[in-house]
């Protein structure tokens, strides 16, 4: 079943955004996560995964995101 469902992958290094990698599949963008957590810093460094609909940017031009992990 396809869904208007997009998963935000952040990284985060030292404060700063470093990286955004979109996926229109939500393991997709767990397993992201997981290669980029083996080579951070877990003191300084982090990273997100966020979900956002598709349907609801184009109806409101924007779109709220929140933390899903």
């Amino acid at each position: 079943m396809k869904t208007n469902n997009r998963w935000i992958l952040v990284k985060v290094v030292r404060g700063i955004p470093a990286s955004i990698e979109f996926f229109t599949e939500e393991q997709k963008a767990i397993l992201a996560e997981s290669d980029w957590r083996e080579k951070m810093n877990p003191d300084y460094d982090e990273s997100r995964i966020f979900q956002a609909d598709l349907e609801e940017v184009e109806e409101k031009e924007t779109c709220y995101l929140e933390s899903v992990y």
